[in-house]
């Protein structure tokens, strides 16, 4: 499991809970939000008392996604564990003809734009990305899940050259679909996944999905004639009709390092949102103090980079 992680960037593991176990939770999990067009919710912000809360925090804490944490830990020799935000997003789907690249992007983007990050991304402990559980099959028609281009987090550690290279396809998609979206709409979703070398993931609901920070990866769309039934609510979040609504449990994982690095780049943003980021992983993390094993990995990693972030 460890070595498809390290050569792919991304690993499926398995589900403990059957298919009617999921199904309602994903019917629990929509009745949080207050409407519609509603695409996010913070699972820091639910009553710790709910049964709901207490669910949700069950599947990201499972006897799987443990021991996948605990050998990345003694992979890399250092403590890994998952890490805010947790939280759910509804509806985070592409439409391939309008959304920016495609829907294709890194996470750890940002992070190339600060020497520092880029060092720590060098280091050997660096350890970051996030894990995705979606609660319904990745269908053809609507997605559900996530694509990826396996392999894509490789080369960039060290070299901007291969960094470039190793994106050129996609970099031509990217333009073809701005430039030329008459005749990038003539070839179907599965010849690009194919030239580009992806791979829409197949899991079964409520499988966690643990996929590098480096990794390109996106929503998986929806496909063009299946648009007219669609509201566009932002660039990657769109209203389907309800029997397709999708909905995806996110948290992060990460080393001291991975974590030090995201957390230099978000702090740099000049939204005031940000000035006090690490004081709200902070206090999400205190809200967990009753999930000792999860409480312990993450105020482990956190641990030496309080000093550093205390007063942004």
């Amino acid at each position: 499991m460890i070595e498809n992680y390290i050569k792919d960037g991304y690993v499926i593991l398995n589900c403990p809970y059957d298919h009617e176990y999921i199904n309602n939770l994903k019917i629990e999990i929509n009745s949080l939000f207050k409407n519609d067009e509603d695409v996010s919710l913070s699972i820091n912000s639910l009553d710790t008392n709910d049964k709901t809360f207490n669910k949700i925090i069950n599947i990201l804490n499972t006897d799987e996604i443990q021991a996948f944490t605990k050998s990345l830990s003694e992979h890399y020799n250092t403590t890994v564990s998952l890490l805010p935000n947790f939280h759910i997003m509804r509806n985070y789907h592409v439409n391939r003809l309008k959304a920016n690249r495609i829907g294709w992007h890194r996470d750890v983007a940002s992070e190339f734009g600060y020497e520092y990050c880029k060092e720590k991304i060098k280091n050997e402990k660096y350890v970051f990305g996030k894990v995705g559980i979606f609660l319904q099959e990745n269908s053809e028609d609507y997605g559900g899940a996530v694509d990826v281009i396996p392999a894509s987090h490789l080369n960039i550690k060290n070299n901007k050259f291969l960094r470039i290279l190793s994106s050129l396809r996609l970099q031509f998609l990217v333009i073809l679909q701005k430039k030329l979206l008459k005749f990038y709409k003539l070839l179907p979703e599965k010849f690009y996944i194919f030239f580009l070398g992806a791979k829409k993931t197949k899991a079964k609901p409520g499988s966690p999905i643990f996929f590098d920070s480096r990794i390109q990866h996106r929503g998986s769309p929806i496909k063009d004639k299946f648009l007219r039934n669609t509201k566009r609510l932002g660039d990657m979040h769109v209203l389907v009709p309800k029997t397709y609504t999708k909905i995806s449990i996110y948290a992060y994982f990460g080393s001291t390092d991975g974590a030090d690095s995201y957390m230099y780049a978000r702090t740099k943003r000049p939204t005031n949102e940000y000035k006090r980021y690490f004081t709200g992983w902070k206090k999400e993390i205190d809200n967990y103090k009753d999930i000792k094993n999860l409480y312990n990995s993450m105020s482990a990693v956190i641990e030496p980079l309080i000093d550093k972030y205390k007063d942004n």
